[in-house]
């Protein structure tokens, strides 16, 4: 049995100024038949509250010198919210000594749940474009938030504060054909000399980009893709380039091509090939190397759809090649049969796996049988 109360008041600032206030509790009564001691009918309580205050700042601007466009509505969201709950944890083995002890079996959140007292912290802006047109589009969004948990907890460490998260996203056309997205992460915290985790404060951790521009529309047409993806959780960073590539004719035929190349510039020792030119070093093609690639061909069959799938993936002495001849119901992708070559083995197999999930999944032998 639950029970959660909501209550959402505005607190008035001035006339034109006002917080919005969110509060929440919930709690839940759970009865349980008996514990591992044989302890019948035992009641088990658990509660939580939390608190959310925002405010939305906005303006709209006359951007009439601007081709095209009508007004700019420019918004400003701040967030700030804290969570609590207690912890209903089972004791250690300890607890089995007491005969007085209640030790439940450890199934559901009412015998395992840590303590939280968690802060969190947000902050959002928004462009909005109007045109002339009366058109609405969101040109631009920006979006940066972290979290403190104020509980002491072994698995958290010398870590206070999450990572301060960004993500940008930008549409400068109003059909939306060119999108760019950036997501950045910075680790605010300052780790002592004994600690695992040895960086400075507000190091860099992720970072990504994405640029994209489609043409046409879900019948016909074609996009393409580039980005960057960075990541530095130990004293290695890792980088790569992806690029994507897609073409429809017709809504009964697509083709699909994802290719990934690793950004290493302390692979090889001694550079050959054109990877030895001083051009190709000083624009950095030198140091990249294929990754992943994959070639998609899709057939429309009224009620089916035929997939082609050529896929490689794997680096340095760690090489994966196959190819996959698969239909799936349309109505039901889960339906699906197919018969794959693993390249490197020279085996055949069937394949059984729903569409969109990764021929790898549990270690690539979920529906898979080979001879």
């Amino acid at each position: 049995m639950s029970l959660s109360l909501i209550k959402t008041p505005t607190l008035n600032l001035t006339r034109t100024h006002e917080i919005q206030l969110r509060l929440n509790g919930s709690g839940q009564l759970v009865w349980n038949d008996k514990d591992q001691k044989g302890n019948r009918n035992i009641f088990s309580g658990i509660v939580s509250g939390s608190v959310t205050a925002s405010n939305l700042l906005f303006r709209v601007y006359d951007a009439g010198w601007i081709p095209g466009v009508s007004r700019l509505r420019h918004e400003i969201l701040t967030q700030v919210g804290f969570d609590y709950a207690p912890s209903v944890n089972q004791a250690d083995a300890q607890q089995l000594e007491d005969p007085e002890a209640i030790y439940l079996y450890p199934f559901g959140s009412s015998t395992y749940l840590f303590e939280r007292k968690q802060l969190s912290l947000s902050l959002s802006t928004n462009l909005q474009v109007k045109t002339r047109y009366n058109q609405k589009y969101q040109a631009a969004s920006l979006r940066l938030s972290t979290s403190r948990n104020y509980v002491q907890r072994e698995a958290l460490g010398n870590r206070k504060w999450e990572f301060l998260r960004a993500d940008l996203q930008l549409t400068p056309l109003q059909e939306g054909q060119l999108r760019a997205s950036f997501q950045a992460s910075w680790d605010p915290n300052e780790y002592p000399p004994d600690s695992t985790i040895q960086r400075p404060p507000w190091s860099l951790i992720t970072f990504a980009s994405s640029l994209r521009y489609r043409s046409g529309d879900f019948r016909s047409g074609w996009s393409v893709d580039i980005g960057t993806q960075y990541q530095r959780l130990s004293r290695t960073a890792s980088r790569s380039i992806v690029f994507g590539f897609e073409w429809r004719p017709n809504e009964l035929f697509e083709v699909d091509v994802d290719t990934r190349f690793d950004y290493d510039r302390y692979r090889e020792p001694e550079l050959r090939g054109f990877r030895a030119n001083p051009v190709m070093q000083a624009l950095g093609l030198a140091y990249l190397y294929p990754y992943s690639q994959q070639i998609t061909i899709r057939r429309n069959l009224r009620d089916w759809d035929l997939r082609i799938i050529w896929r490689r993936t794997g680096s340095i002495g760690s090489v994966r090649k196959e190819f996959t001849y698969q239909i799936n119901l349309i109505a039901d992708p889960s339906i699906t049969v197919g018969l794959g070559l693993d390249a490197v083995t020279g085996r055949w197999g069937l394949r059984s796996l729903p569409i969109g999930v990764p021929p790898t999944f549990t270690g690539g032998n979920l529906g898979r049988s080979r001879f």
